[in-house]
């Protein structure tokens, strides 16, 4: 065989031309191509964009070795405090941290995360250098733009003319959305009264005409959501598209039912109820700092329409006033975790307002012309949302319950870890104890999925803060070792994490109707933070639990097979890898260790046709800080610590892989994340 013959690897990836580009068609890569002669234009092949060339590793270095000293200086103050520090004195306090503006991408942003702020630089210049990857093709470059800005501008940009007509449902899918909204949805939201929304869907399956603007707007947030919680199977089935199509189709018709009302000047309930329903759906595979500034704008519409404020003290009439407060504490509650996803604090979060909490009563039993509000002393389907308003009460009332930093942290100036994490510990007990009354006077599991999920919610938030709290004084029961470093702290925290998302999917797939709603908590920036340290860690009963959990996202998770996504691409990039060194690394292990899973061979697959272009000669240190600290400044990951459904806590800008430089509106699930995240 000649020596000449050049490799694969080597071989130039063909580029569509020039026109083809210009015109966003398909090309079919040759010279000429097939579009150029049929149209008898010039055909001009595109020139591939020049590889950065290798840099030296001494910046690298230097730089990381400045990143783990600021990360040891702060864990020497806030994980392992040795000595007890001396009472403050007398009319002192503690020096308050204001944040720090940080620069991603030319968008300078605060962030108010300690640890986050001391290191957000350094990981930023270690990301420069290292981001010479150009995984994803022009193309899907320009699809990921599109969907970004059809998500992005969907309260502030205009409509094609033709989107609300071409994007309208039919009929059958009508009734179809509505009654898996019924099931699905509103038993986790309850925004909306379904008695007296049933005829308005009536008439809306005749035709936009029929009914209002505002209710036109209704009827899209109403189908989105409901997609939302369809399986790929369900949507080809009943409605003829895929899942991401169904999408994109009631988001562009939501978008020109915004555009007709005028957001601006129309404040109106209806229109506030389906902007609710848009957050719902596109918190959490939506950039977060975007989806915050959207927030603020609906946050602002009800405080117009004076939400705040308790129907009670407005004279409003009881039907009224109660369906005001379940729009109301939903719009907070998703702020709030909006919020400390985007890296704030809760500190900025609205506080003035005396809006009660909404009262344990059916719909059936909710008539618009009552007289007297009359709750129910008995179970009903308000069970999950009554606990669900008691954590977010305590969340808004013990900001120090936020983030689990706070309960590592050592602000209170006593003398141990042990006595940081004893008061949230005892704020956290008192809360279990309130949720169980209020499940023993509402709950009743024979009653169903909600009360089944309700139940759930109690024990995943307190196994949840068990562990975190074993985690904060550097050991847990099933890893006994000690963490002698943040990254090990925060690598088993994943693990955690991973773990409850797996068990509230169990918990969720009993019923048939909220497993949509336990695989939206997923947040992709920390599973690829726990799949980088992977790479690193010694196989160890941490990693066998940690190679638990990314089978089980891969195998419900199948949207990141999509080639499309830069970020499933790096993210693919990194579970080979860390597959790749956990294989070679392990000595006399089980043989299902050494067998590929359909999951691995399917990210091969993925991405076999494209010849890496990243430097794989970095040194191999550089995956022990393999966060991007980037567009929400890292202070997602410690914000989220009563959320007991966030699986991830983090969004997925925040613990980027160094290669990866991920465009908003490229998070890959649909939402919208949350028990105090989405609802």
């Amino acid at each position: 065989m000649s020596d000449t013959v050049p490799s694969r690897a080597n071989s130039p990836r063909p580029l569509a031309c020039v026109t083809c580009r210009i015109r966003k068609v398909k090309c079919d890569k040759k010279i000429p191509c097939s579009n150029c002669v049929k149209a008898n234009v010039k055909c001009a092949s595109n020139t591939p964009k020049q590889r950065k060339g290798i840099r030296h590793h001494e910046d690298l270095r230097q730089r990381l070795a400045r990143c783990e000293d600021a990360l040891t200086k702060i864990s020497a103050q806030t994980l392992l405090p040795t000595e007890k520090p001396n009472a403050p004195e007398a009319g002192t306090t503690r020096t308050k941290h204001y944040g720090q503006l940080v620069d991603s991408s030319g968008s300078p942003h605060l962030v108010e995360n300690e640890l986050w702020a001391t290191v957000h630089n350094e990981l930023h210049a270690i990301h420069g250098i290292l981001d010479n990857a150009e995984l994803v093709d022009d193309s899907s470059r320009e699809s990921s733009s599109t969907t970004s800005s059809l998500e992005t501008g969907i309260v502030f940009q205009q409509a094609a003319p033709g989107d609300l007509i071409g994007c309208y449902p039919q009929s059958v899918h009508i009734f179809y959305l509505w009654q898996v909204f019924l099931d699905r949805i509103h038993p986790l939201t309850r925004i909306l009264h379904s008695p007296t929304m049933q005829p308005i869907m009536m008439k809306a399956s005749a035709g936009v005409k029929q009914i209002s603007a505002s209710h036109v707007s209704l009827l899209f947030a109403i189908c989105l959501t409901a997609t939302v919680a369809l399986k790929d199977a369900e949507c080809t089935c009943f409605l003829g598209v895929t899942k991401q199509e169904a999408i994109h189709q009631y988001t562009k018709g939501l978008r020109a039912a915004f555009n007709q009302i005028d957001l601006s000047s129309n404040h109106d309930l209806v229109v506030l109820q389906a902007l609710v329903l848009y957050m719902i759906a596109i918190t959490g595979r939506f950039d977060s700092h975007g989806a915050w500034i959207v927030f603020g704008f609906v946050i602002r519409i009800a405080q117009k329409m004076g939400l705040h404020r308790d129907g009670d003290h407005l004279d409003l009439p009881p039907f009224e006033a109660e369906m005001r407060r379940r729009i109301w504490w939903q719009i907070v509650l998703l702020d709030t975790v909006s919020a400390l996803s985007s890296g704030m604090s809760s500190s900025l979060l609205l506080r003035e307002w005396d809006t009660k909490k909404p009262s344990n009563i059916s719909d059936s039993e909710l008539v618009p012309s009552m007289k007297e509000l009359r709750p129910e002393n008995g179970p009903t389907d308000m069970i999950f949302l009554l606990m669900y308003y008691e954590i977010g009460k305590t969340l808004i009332e013990q900001p120090t319950l936020q983030s689990p930093l706070n309960w590592m942290k050592n602000d209170t100036l006593s003398s141990s870890i042990q006595d940081n994490t004893q008061k949230p510990q005892s704020t956290v007990t008192q809360l279990d104890a309130k949720l169980q009354d209020i499940f023993n006077q509402y709950g009743n599991p024979a009653m169903g999925a909600v009360h089944e999920l309700a139940s759930e919610m109690r024990h995943t938030l307190w196994s949840r803060v068990q562990e975190l709290t074993q985690l904060a004084n550097g050991s847990t029961d099933k890893a006994s070792t000690k963490h002698s470093s943040p990254m090990d702290i925060i690598f088993n925290i994943a693990i955690v994490m991973g773990e409850h998302d797996i068990r509230l999917y169990q918990a969720t797939e009993k019923s048939g109707c909220f497993s949509w709603f336990a695989l939206s908590r997923f947040q992709s920036g920390m599973f690829s933070f726990m799949v980088g340290q992977l790479a690193t860690h010694k196989p160890d009963e941490s990693t066998k639990r940690a190679w638990e959990v990314v089978n089980f996202t891969y195998t419900h998770h199948t949207e990141l097979f999509e080639p499309a996504v830069k970020l499933h691409l790096g993210l693919a990039a990194q579970v080979l890898k860390a597959w790749d060194a956990h294989g070679n690394s392990v000595q006399n292990a089980p043989a299902s260790l050494f067998d590929e899973p359909d999951y691995i061979v399917r990210l091969r697959e993925m991405l076999e046709p494209r010849a890496p272009t990243w430097n794989t000669t970095v040194d191999d240190s550089l995956d022990q800080i393999n966060i991007e600290a980037d567009s929400s400044g890292g202070g997602a990951f410690m914000n989220q610590g009563l959320d007991p459904f966030a699986s991830w806590p983090g969004n997925a800008q925040m613990w980027q892989m160094p290669m990866q430089n991920p465009q908003p509106g490229e998070d890959f699930n649909f939402d919208p994340s949350f028990v105090l995240r989405s609802s």
